[in-house]
Order: C-alpha cells, then structure tokens, then sequence
C-alpha cells in the first residue's frame, strides 16, 4: 500500500489544527417573539387540560414578557392573539372571565391599533362576544359589541378583516332582530349590512351573508302589518321584498307557496310597481329553479306567465329584465340540452325584446353577449 506523501499529512494537519484552532462563535440570541410563542405554546397546552392554575400561571408570565416587550410588534401580536384565543375558551361558560380578557386585549388594541394582527383579533373578538351575547338574550350587550365593532370599523374601513367581522356582526344582530320581532331593528341591520357589504358581494363571504332568506318570525309580522293597513306602499314593498327572497334563497319546499302570495299580492295591488316588479323577478328565478330541477312543464307555464306579464306591463323596465334574463338563461339550457329549435326561438325573442326597447341599457347589456348561433 502506497503511503501519503509527507507534504500531503503535514497540510492535512495544519487544516484540522487551524478548524480546532478557530474561536468560538456566540450563539444567536433568541428572538424575543419565539420566548414569547413558547410561553403561548404552553399556555395553550393548559387550557386543553383545562388546568386553570397552570393556566394563570402562564398567562401572567406571558403578560409580564409583553409588559417588557411592547415594543417588538412580533410578541405584541403574540400577545394578542392569546387573549383571543382564551375570550373564544370561556365566553360561553364563564361571560366574566371572557370580558376581562377583552378588556385586555382591548388596551392592547389602544396601545397598537396600527398592528393590522392586533385590530384583526380585536374585531374577531368582538365579533363573537356579539354573537354569543345575542344567543344568551343579552340584547343590551350584543349592541354594545356591535357599536365597538362599528367604531373600529369606521376608524379603519381600509382594513379587510375589520369589514368582514363587522359584517358577520350586522348579519348575526339581524337574525336576533328577526327572532325577537323586531322589524325596526332587523330592517336597519339589513340595510347597513347591504350598504358595507354590497360592494363585495363577489366575495364568497359577504355573498353568502347578503343572500339570506327572510325567518318566518319576520314573514309573520310583515302579514300582520300589511293586514293592518294593505295601502301602506312601504309595507306591501317590505312584504313583498321578504317573499321575494324566501324565492331566491328559501327552502324549496317553500317557494312554491311564496310565489302564490307573491302572486295574490300584486294582484290585490296591480297598480304598485314595486309589487309588480317583485313578482317579476320571482316569476324569473321560479323559472331557474324548474329549468335546474329538469320539471319543464312548471318552465313553461312560468316563461308563459312571464311573457303575460310583460304583455299587460311592458312599460315596466323590471319586469322587461326578468323576462329578458328568463330568455336569456332559457336559451342557455336549451344549448346544453341540444335543443336547438328552442334555442333559435328563445334567441329571436330576446332579440326581438331588445329591439322594442333601444333605450333600455339593462337588455342592452344582454345584446351584448348575442352571437348568432353556429350554422348546423
């Protein structure tokens, strides 16, 4: 066996002399923000053990870390999102416990509003004290969290998660409303929750809170009072609404009696625009869902009601769109089923439609996605 050359070894030890040789290097500090997220590691693992003592332990050490540290943003929002956690562990059981932690994390909301972590959890936190007040029947409380929400809200309405909380609160309060009959109430949560919400309705979240269908406690007292006084326009108009979304978004075992009242609604008042207007849209969604539950008999009998209605009120810019979206939407069925002739017929209607109204930006708007259908 060939040994190394001396050279080779005597280079070979002067590298592993200067490795040993080189000076110690000092240890990273440890982030301020990972000493915090151990004592929130810990302190979590507590309240899953339901151990209290250990719990408060934890809690006034970590308090204690934050009182030190206020300045690092990192273990503020550690802090934060403790007593966050720890208001969503008791609020249900122990409501006291839950608003001294939120009076907590409320003082570090003041003291860091321009942390977006610490208003995101702040907001969550009044949101479900909201929430949980209301089911509890504290009606004075839910408002109060509410009103919170809505300031913080206001002060920072640039801020996404401050809007979504502040909406699901105004959504949550509107159902309590209902429950309790309250139409005042329900109707001015609804409204503010439209006029926040409506601009992003093309998010998943505020669409689905925006599309809801009226409780049958508040159906119930909209027939009291149109019963009391039927000549009263708003209250036909709030009536009529309600119906209207029970057809949108209600059971569907409850649609088909809606539209009967719908219908005997508009024609106890034939001369209410509003009612008109509601049954219309009703009459076009109707046919949206025959034309999705394949019942075409009820699609047919529908379009034929719309077609009369339109007769008797052409003039009516709503009920020419509800029909216009029924043509429309129909013609597209009729395509995927490969139902050309339909779809020829219903294509020249909805051209022909258009045509008669050339002012009507509404149907224009469905002009423009006309293509003549493919040659066959």
């Amino acid at each position: 066996m060939r040994r190394p050359n001396g050279n080779v070894t005597t280079l070979i030890l002067i590298i592993c002399l200067a490795a040993f040789c080189q000076p110690a290097r000092a240890e990273e500090p440890v982030p301020l923000w990972y000493e915090a997220d151990q004592l929130a590691m810990g302190l979590a693992d507590a309240v899953r053990q339901e151990d209290l003592t250990r719990r408060d332990e934890l809690l006034d050490e970590l308090r204690a870390f934050y009182e030190a540290h206020d300045d690092d943003q990192k273990v503020v929002h550690v802090f934060g999102r403790c007593m966050a956690g720890l208001i969503l562990d008791v609020i249900k059981d122990d409501p006291a416990t839950s608003e001294l932690f939120l009076d907590e994390l409320r003082d570090v909301y003041a003291s860091h509003s321009d942390n977006e972590g610490v208003r995101g959890l702040f907001a969550s936190s009044l949101s479900a004290t909201s929430l949980f007040l209301g089911m509890a029947g504290d009606v004075e409380g839910c408002d109060a969290s509410l009103d919170e929400l809505r300031e913080l809200y206001e002060t920072h309405s640039e801020d996404s998660r401050a809007l979504q909380q502040f909406a699901r609160g105004l959504a949550w309060a509107g159902g309590f409303a209902a429950e309790a009959g309250d139409l005042t109430r329900y109707d001015a949560l609804r409204d503010e929750l439209h006029e926040i919400a409506g601009p992003h309705s093309d998010d998943p979240l505020f669409r689905r809170l925006l599309e809801h269908s009226a409780p049958e406690e508040v159906l119930a007292a909209r027939r009291e009072n149109y019963e009391a006084d039927p000549d009263d326009p708003d209250v036909r108009r709030q009536l009529a609404s309600d119906l209207l979304s029970c057809i949108f978004y209600g059971e569907a075992e409850r649609r088909d009696g809606v539209l009967d009242e719908l219908r005997d609604l508009s024609a106890a008042h034939g001369d209410d625009p509003e009612v008109r207007m509601s049954l219309a849209k009703g009459l076009a969604q109707s046919f949206y869902h025959a034309e999705e539950d394949g019942d075409l008999p009820r699609r047919d009998a529908l379009l034929a009601e719309l077609r009369a209605l339109y007769a008797a009120h052409g003039d009516s810019p709503g009920v020419r769109e509800a029909l216009a979206i029924s043509l429309h939407n129909g013609r597209t069925y009729a395509e995927e089923a490969d139902d050309l002739s339909r779809r020829d017929a219903l294509l020249a209607e909805l051209r022909e439609l258009i045509a008669a109204h050339p002012d009507d930006e509404s149907l224009a708007a469905f002009g423009k996605d006309l293509d003549d259908p493919p040659a066959e």
